[in-house]
């Protein structure tokens, strides 16, 4: 559900009425994770950026819908899932980032992550 306000927020942001003679192609990956702690529930959407779970030693991926943020001229639906979390999982996100280098003009990587543990 959230998803889909931040998208019609960037949709919104990157109209062609704001932006007369522009078309902007952007849009945002995202993964979102609510925790309830007292419920011991995970709650989680995202857009290009699954979520990992480490439960009793096996990887788990939840996968992430592929549709960006603020490009869904189709108002395609993103989903929700909801997870029941054991005590000793962990789960992560990533965010493969690229930049170029302006003084050697190479493209790097680096590999960021959120994670966490219940």
């Amino acid at each position: 559900m959230i998803l889909e306000v931040m998208n019609k927020g960037l949709e919104k942001t990157f109209s062609r009425e704001k932006n007369i003679g522009t078309i902007i192609r952007d849009g945002m990956d995202i993964g979102l994770c609510v925790i309830n702690r007292k419920r011991k529930k995970l709650q989680y959407a995202g857009a290009f950026l699954p979520l990992y779970l480490i439960r009793e030693g096996n990887l788990v991926e939840i996968s992430a819908d592929k549709i960006i943020i603020g490009m869904n001229p189709e108002g395609l639906s993103y989903l929700d899932h909801e997870i029941n979390l054991l005590d000793d999982d962990i789960f992560y996100i990533f965010l493969m980032v690229m930049w170029i280098s302006l003084v050697d003009l190479k493209i790097k990587n680096s590999c960021t992550g959120v994670s966490g543990t219940f």
